[in-house]
């Protein structure tokens, strides 16, 4: 049995690399539920286990090639997970937590104007509104992905590179973080007339 699967295995890694996306979803199908088992017990709190085992994944497809023999496998990518999961366990361990919205998205005050250059009291408080609803819904966010989301907006500009460096995780780790946080800021009702 283990040569049968340990023959799968290295079948199933050759088709990855020749790019077969069915030997994908099948090496994920049949190993996410080992990573994320892996993450959980290398300390991942239950909404990092995820992320974790994302990142797992985009490292084996970034250095899948560099793997000697593809029967380890599963094993190499236990490795990857359980350092992934204690990196962010670690970060973790860094961030400061507050309770207060307004220190989740400062940014400089940007209210519309009218048409001569002084602002425009109703708009003035549909946006102070929105921006209120905005902050509430960031700071309700895990604070992994708050904590993502307000470098991107205080680094207006800034490279992946700049950010990862500044929050001292890999620039694939923004990426995925930033779009779990948007499709959950998109559904927060208290969200949905926010332009």
């Amino acid at each position: 049995m283990i040569s049968t699967l340990a023959e799968s295995i290295t079948e199933l890694v050759h088709d990855a690399r020749d790019g077969d996306q069915a030997a994908w979803r099948t090496l994920e199908h049949h190993l996410g539920p080992r990573l994320r088992a892996t993450a959980r017990r290398s300390g991942a709190r239950s909404d990092d286990v995820e992320d974790a085992v994302q990142l797992t994944w985009l490292k084996c497809l970034e250095h899948l090639d560099q793997l000697q023999n593809a029967e380890n496998l599963p094993a190499w990518l236990s490795t990857i997970c359980r350092n992934e999961a204690l990196r962010i366990a670690r970060s973790r361990a860094r961030e400061v937590v507050t309770d207060d919205p307004e220190a989740a998205t400062a940014r400089p005050d940007r209210l519309p104007r009218c048409r001569d250059g002084e602002q425009d009291p109703v708009l003035m408080v549909l946006a102070q509104d929105q921006r209120h609803r905005l902050q509430a819904a960031v700071a309700a966010l895990p604070p992994h992905q708050r904590r993502v989301v307000v470098a991107l907006l205080d680094g207006e500009g800034d490279s992946y590179a700049d950010l990862s460096r500044r929050l001292g995780v890999t620039q694939g780790y923004l990426g995925p973080t930033r779009k779990r946080a948007i499709e959950r800021l998109r559904g927060n009702p208290q969200l949905r007339d926010v332009a």
